[in-house]
This record gives C-alpha cells, sequence and structure tokens, in this order.
C-alpha cells in the first residue's frame, strides 16, 4: 500500500518512511488527488475539503503521536 501525505501531515510520512512504507509528500493543494489517481496512493490530510473523497483518509488528530 502506497500513501500520499499532504503537507499538513510533513512529519508522518517521514515516521512512515522510517518504517519502510512507502509515503510520499505534496504540498499540491487540490492537485494532490490527481498526482494520487496517477501514482496509485491513498491519501492521508487534515484538510476539510478532501474529507469523504475516494480514497482519502482524514486524520484528525493534531499531534504526531495521534496520528
Amino acid at each position: 500500500m502506497k500513501f500520499l501525505c499532504d503537507g499538513m501531515l510533513g512529519t508522518l510520512g517521514k515516521n512512515l518512511r522510517m518504517c519502510g512504507i512507502d509515503a510520499a509528500d505534496s504540498n499540491e493543494g487540490m492537485k494532490i488527488l490527481i498526482r494520487a489517481k496517477m501514482e496509485k496512493r491513498l491519501i492521508l490530510t487534515r484538510n476539510t475539503r478532501l474529507r469523504g473523497r475516494d480514497n482519502v483518509y482524514f486524520i484528525e488528530a493534531d499531534a504526531p503521536l495521534g496520528q
């Protein structure tokens, strides 16, 4: 499983990569949807505008330990 973390989840993406998980970062705003589809990745985000879309997982926790 491959992930794409938005700009608000940079630390989470870094932690996932340290665990050997394929997690890329993106600061492209709504273009993250296109990139995720092209690269067949699941989006991890705190952006409420992306909540409820296909292949998007909304992360509610603010602190990296809660994510």
